[in-house]
């Protein structure tokens, strides 16, 4: 469900930089409870730590809920144009920006389809 938000977010916010990665390859023997695991960072500092979607609304968090997480930790600002609803025509195509980071160097979830370790 976080990789298609991420996807979505990416899509809209060229210039906000999102990665994902399996907790297992970041830190030996995380648990898997307390998976996902959001760190938003800002100017090279954590601004927000998500252990789970629990803040948010768990199985139900949306695109909204993490566009007002990146408002809150100031990465995007308040009123951008891009938080605005866009159409489905609009959201066709993300014009050579954005991009999910997946720990492989210039990969992108999109390059990395046949990556199975979400399902």
């Amino acid at each position: 469900m976080l990789v298609n938000i991420w996807r979505e977010l990416a899509k809209r916010f060229g210039d906000v930089k999102f990665g994902q990665m399996r907790a297992d390859l970041c830190i030996e023997g995380y648990p898997d409870r307390n998976t996902p695991t959001v760190l938003v960072y800002k100017d090279g500092e954590i601004r927000k730590q998500l252990v789970t979607l629990g803040e948010l609304r768990g199985v139900r968090t949306t695109v909204e809920d993490l566009e007002k997480v990146l408002v809150e930790v100031g990465a995007v600002k308040r009123g951008d144009v891009r938080l605005e609803k866009r159409t489905e025509e609009e959201g066709k195509g993300n014009g050579g920006r954005g991009g999910i980071w997946t720990g492989k160097r210039n990969a992108t979830v999109e390059d990395d389809e046949d990556d199975d370790f979400f399902d």
